[in-house]
């Protein structure tokens, strides 16, 4: 399973994105914001939010995730 959460967390890491400056891109609290990065799932409106946001197609990287599991279970 792809945990969205952790997707974005990754791509606040390498674009060096603090949670607070997150949390002001997104304008949601902190704590929030700490909910969203924890969350396994979140919404597809607030995924289209975030990646508009973020200018980042978290879809298309989400789905790229997706063929590389599906990939790797044909493999077996």
């Amino acid at each position: 399973m792809v945990h969205t959460g952790k997707t974005i967390r990754d791509y606040l890491k390498k674009n060096c994105i603090t949670v607070d400056e997150f949390a002001a891109i997104i304008h949601r609290s902190r704590s929030a914001t700490y909910k969203i990065l924890a969350a396994n799932s979140i919404s597809t409106s607030l995924l289209c939010d975030i990646s508009l946001k973020l200018g980042h197609n978290f879809f298309c990287e989400i789905g790229n995730l997706m063929n590389i599991m599906i990939d790797n279970s044909n493999e077996k």
